[in-house]
């Protein structure tokens, strides 16, 4: 399915549109994926003779995906809307496949075997790939769940995922914690609202879960993290050592941002 980019349907919706300025500034990477996260997607499934047209699938109901071959790994294809399932569904030889909608949180989780890729909008412009780590790192974080609630200078918290960081944030993460092994893990969370339901992606905090107090090694890693934050972004790094025990145990129950497991 070769790209033809000129005649392909312009943005559907709010997703595709967000897509396509996450394709130019990876700040707006970690809302993409929180929205694609709620969304409803389409996917190719093999077609029968009782079906035609789209199929709407259940969270719940069973179901089976095309999956195709490549030189990196099978992979199934997911389109952000109709219209743009519809144009790749043109392009493709007979038979044609059948199309499913289905809730992204449904089909996410059904391919996180650790085998599967997934491109989304795959052959246009707008093109996302998520390898079965990047799967993986998505259906853990289960979408956008709060985890701390504000109350008495605390802060709502939400996890933040590794794919919602570009490459070269989240290498210099991984280099200067396993150059300086000093800390046991590091968590990512955007900020919430205290009064609603929005959640500030440009306000990020880093909390690294260090083996002994190091103050001098959290204003370094502070620096070298400044440096790769994509423009628009705030980090603040804070950490929690073991006279935190309340910190400490409500970190060991949230995906890290290192090391990525």
């Amino acid at each position: 399915m070769p790209p033809s980019f000129h005649d392909e349907p312009p943005p559907q919706n709010d997703l595709e549109r967000l897509m396509h300025q996450a394709a130019d500034d990876p700040a707006l990477e970690g809302r993409m994926w929180r929205m694609m996260w709620e969304s409803t997607l389409c996917t190719f499934v093999p077609d029968h003779p009782e079906m035609y047209g789209k199929l709407t699938l259940d969270a719940g109901a069973p179901f089976k995906l095309n999956i195709y071959p490549s030189e990196r790994g099978p992979f199934i294809v997911v389109f952000t809307s109709a219209a743009a399932a519809e144009w790749a569904t043109e392009r493709i030889p007979l038979p044609k496949p059948a199309l499913a909608a289905l809730p992204a949180e449904a089909l996410f989780k059904s391919v996180n075997n650790g085998k599967l890729w997934v491109r989304i909008n795959h052959g246009m412009r707008g093109t996302v790939v998520l390898d079965p780590a990047g799967v993986k790192a998505l259906v853990n974080a289960q979408g956008m769940p709060p985890t701390s609630p504000r109350a008495d200078g605390w802060l709502t918290l939400v996890d933040a995922l590794p794919v919602e960081f570009p490459a070269e944030f989240l290498e210099t993460v991984r280099r200067f914690c396993e150059e300086r092994r000093w800390a046991l893990g590091v968590y990512a969370f955007f900020v919430g609202s205290d009064t609603s339901n929005a959640v500030d992606y440009d306000e990020v905090r880093l909390v690294v879960w260090l083996r002994a107090p190091a103050p001098a090694l959290l204003e370094e890693f502070q620096a070298k993290v400044n440096a790769v934050t994509p423009r628009g972004q705030r980090v603040t790094c804070t950490g929690a050592t073991a006279d935190r025990p309340d910190l400490i145990e409500f970190l060991q129950s949230r995906p890290t941002l290192w090391p990525v497991v």
